[in-house]
């Protein structure tokens, strides 16, 4: 059944920064553990906890305080924690076969200053939320670009084989890249959550 929508708007933005956010943050975290299909996402709890609290605390949460006026059941916390577990369920469901590779292709694009991502992150932080389970994904996401060497000359000047170490003025190196020299601002915040996320990240593959 077609349900027609006032505002299309907000329903793009919950695609965007909900369903196509987490798709690509479970690739990333998922590429970065060894693993090669979606489904296989599914028996790591630390990987789907972080998805579940991107999706519902963070992406939910801000798309709740953005667009409740809507009076929409989507942007309510029960409408969208069921929207959220429901995706969960399918992005992972072993009978489509879907790829880790697949997931993440072209994180040049998924890493832009307002696709999925850090749009995402940016719009977590205007509505006064912490995307610390987002930036899990970014970063995850730029080991992800970086060892495919995808961003040229670039990439391959900044990728070095230890990762886990990799530096501030890196950071924005690359963040400064991928973004066009677009800035605004964002990138100063942005390079905190990052290398905050690549410490915790470190700690999750080294157990603990």
């Amino acid at each position: 059944m077609l349900i027609e929508k006032d505002q299309l708007l907000p329903f793009e933005e919950a695609k965007l920064y909900g369903h196509n956010a987490i798709h690509a943050l479970m690739a990333y975290l998922g590429a970065l553990k060894g693993y090669t299909k979606m489904s296989q996402l599914r028996g790591d709890s630390v990987i789907m906890q972080i998805a579940r609290d991107a999706f519902i605390n963070e992406s939910g949460a801000a798309l709740i305080k953005k667009y409740s006026h809507l009076n929409d059941k989507l942007f309510t916390e029960a409408g969208f924690k069921k929207y959220a577990e429901d995706l969960l369920e399918r992005m992972t469901n072993p009978y489509l076969e879907d790829t880790i590779e697949r997931a993440g292709r072209d994180p040049v694009r998924k890493l832009g200053l307002n696709d999925r991502i850090f749009g995402t992150m940016a719009l977590c932080l205007e509505q006064g939320i912490e995307p610390k389970n987002m930036a899990l994904g970014a970063a995850a996401g730029i080991v992800f670009l970086l060892q495919r060497a995808e961003g040229n000359n670039l990439a391959k000047e900044l990728w070095y084989d230890n990762w886990q170490k990799i530096t501030d003025e890196q950071i924005q190196k690359i963040l400064t890249w991928l973004w066009d020299g677009k800035q605004s601002g964002f990138i100063h915040q942005a390079t905190k959550y990052e290398q905050a996320a690549i410490e915790k990240l470190v700690c999750i593959l080294s157990g603990n």
